[in-house]
């Protein structure tokens, strides 16, 4: 056991939060969003409007920008959004990260790609980037009330709850995404051990080494960090 396991533990946690997960989306390139509004009679038709793909993305877009307000709950609103990935960025894997302001599906064509929100809101957009492609995506954004909750009658929300918060193409590090939640799993397992226990004191002690030894920027001392962890785990 470490001598100040609070202190070793605060190192750790902060190790998390100031340093790993800043590192996670460090590069990035926003994309160009325009926007496609479904127009209706009454704020009551949007709940029976069939829209069909194709054409929403065959219709007229307006240019937009991050904090483009819209609503009223139960509406759609389709984004194009537009980029490219950079040269530099070549035979790495890349995503497209995207925030409507609430769920959305990235269609292409006809067909739903992927669902996003609150906890999933990266596309796999190349696995393997040439560098240079020009990026393209559709995305339709259903404006689902906001305030209903499981007791109690909702609240009226405002006539445009809804907030277009980015679009970007991010690098996708999966070495350094294997790191950030191995520490994590193994810091949140420690959590629920007791102080005095054989495993809070082995985690703890692995966690500190893997703070002492990550260097930004080299890839062994990810591996090595992935290393020791999954050693940890095979002791008794």
């Amino acid at each position: 056991m470490l001598k100040h396991p609070e202190i070793t533990q605060r190192r750790i946690e902060q190790f998390l939060q100031r340093t790993l997960r800043p590192q996670l989306w460090a590069e990035s390139v926003p994309m160009e969003a325009a926007v496609y509004r479904p127009q209706v009679e009454s704020p009551r038709d949007y709940r029976e409007m069939k829209i069909d793909p194709l054409a929403a993305q065959r219709a007229e877009y307006t240019p937009v920008t991050p904090g483009y307000r819209w609503g009223p709950i139960w509406s759609d609103a389709w984004f194009r959004l537009q980029g490219r990935i950079p040269e530099r960025w070549g035979g790495q894997a890349v995503v497209a990260r995207i925030n409507t302001g609430t769920e959305s599906i990235v269609w292409e064509g006809d067909n739903p790609v992927q669902g996003i929100d609150d906890h999933h809101g990266e596309l796999l957009v190349a696995e393997e980037a040439r560098g240079g492609e020009e990026i393209t995506l559709f995305v339709q954004a259903t404006g689902m009330n906001p305030y209903v909750s499981v007791s109690g009658r909702p609240r009226d929300p405002d006539p445009e709850p809804f907030t277009f918060q980015y679009a970007e193409l991010a690098l996708y590090d999966r070495e350094l995404f294997a790191v950030y939640f191995d520490v994590n799993i193994a810091y949140q397992v420690m959590l629920e051990q007791p102080q005095d226990s054989p495993r809070y004191g082995q985690l703890l002690y692995v966690l500190n080494e893997v703070v002492n030894l990550y260097e930004p920027g080299d890839r062994e001392t990810l591996r090595e960090a992935r290393r020791r962890l999954a050693e940890v785990y095979q002791r008794p």
